[in-house]
């Protein structure tokens, strides 16, 4: 299945029969049947017909909008879920602090497991790690050890942050271009080009998430790791961390030590932020896209699935754990 992104200025999606077209001037970049697609995403300044708009509708897929540096500023999901048992499971775990703390447990554990395969995937295929990187292997270790024992949400978050903030400074080493700087984590707003590429690609990663629960019959906004903020995905986001190291991050440091993307793929804005440029965006989207669509082996239901389809089975793996049709919940796990 494809996901057509309308990102360039004055684009329109617009609808013929059955099929999406996206217009530019007398242009038609993009031209294909509605059966073909599974997600539609429009850029802050791209627009859509409401024939288009209708036809997405029809065929239950959700749209998507996103703002200049790639956050979610609102989606469009077709009426299809109804599945308020599974909601009421999921409030209920979400307010039930032991409840919630195994499944956090679970997720950070993940997530560490995760980012630990990808610093030495990394190390063994670019010659060798540097000084730091095994001490930091045997901590981030220790982290997903106390991870599992730890108490309450607030430790396992502070365990999180402590684990992430290792990790991106092992992360940093594995930077193969000498122009390319990366010293710690910015986020509101990315202040350098290796920033930018990771906020972006984490607002992509997310807005699967964000489709792979509402797939699922579940609550986006209402999560166990990620606690209440108004407006803020909670559900996505904790779907999203098992993902993150193994997605967004080796994709980012690829594009960069592959050089495909460049210093002139990004450009400056008024605060001190730097985002990617619209040729930027382009080659980071087509890369996000090709690596939704690897098929890989799922590492529990052992059957062969792409990366977007693994997102999804999560998010319903998630719905059955909650609904006590499995044992427990289980997070993707790289190997």
């Amino acid at each position: 299945m494809a996901v057509i992104y309308v990102t360039p200025k004055g684009a329109c999606l617009g609808r013929r029969r059955s099929r999406f077209l996206v217009r530019l001037g007398d242009r038609v970049l993009v031209d294909i049947p509605a059966i073909h697609v599974d997600q539609v995403i429009l850029l802050r300044w791209a627009t859509l017909t409401p024939a288009a708009l209708e036809l997405a509708i029809d065929h239950q897929i959700p749209v998507f909008y996103l703002g200049l540096n790639g956050q979610v500023k609102a989606y469009i999901q077709p009426w299809q879920n109804r599945n308020v048992p599974l909601r009421l499971r999921q409030y209920a775990w979400a307010t039930d602090p032991e409840r919630a703390c195994q499944m956090a447990r679970l997720i950070v554990a993940g997530k560490i497991h995760n980012m630990r395969v990808v610093l030495q995937r990394f190390c063994r295929f670019q010659g060798g790690p540097s000084e730091q990187i095994p001490v930091i292997l045997k901590t981030m270790t220790a982290y997903q050890r106390q991870v599992i024992q730890a108490a309450d949400l607030d430790s396992i978050r502070g365990i999180e942050g402590q684990a992430t903030q290792s990790y991106f400074q092992a992360l940093r080493d594995l930077i193969r271009v000498p122009e390319v700087r990366f010293e710690k984590r910015t986020r509101r707003p990315p202040t350098d080009p290796f920033n930018a590429a990771l906020s972006f690609g984490y607002t992509l990663l997310a807005k699967d998430c964000l489709a792979a629960g509402l797939v699922a019959g579940m609550d986006p906004y209402v999560g166990f790791l990620h606690g209440e903020k108004y407006g803020r995905p909670a559900l996505a986001l904790d779907l999203m961390e098992e993902f993150r190291p193994i997605v967004t991050d080796r994709l980012v440091l690829r594009c960069f030590n592959r050089r495909e993307l460049q210093t002139e793929h990004f450009e400056s804005h008024p605060g001190g932020a730097i985002l990617l440029n619209e040729s930027g965006r382009r080659i980071f989207i087509d890369a996000y896209e090709q690596l939704m669509r690897t098929v890989i082996v799922h590492p529990i239901l052992r059957k062969k699935v792409t990366y977007r389809r693994c997102i999804e089975l999560q998010g319903r793996c998630l719905a059955k754990a909650l609904m006590g049709e499995v044992p427990t919940y289980r997070p993707f796990t790289f190997r």
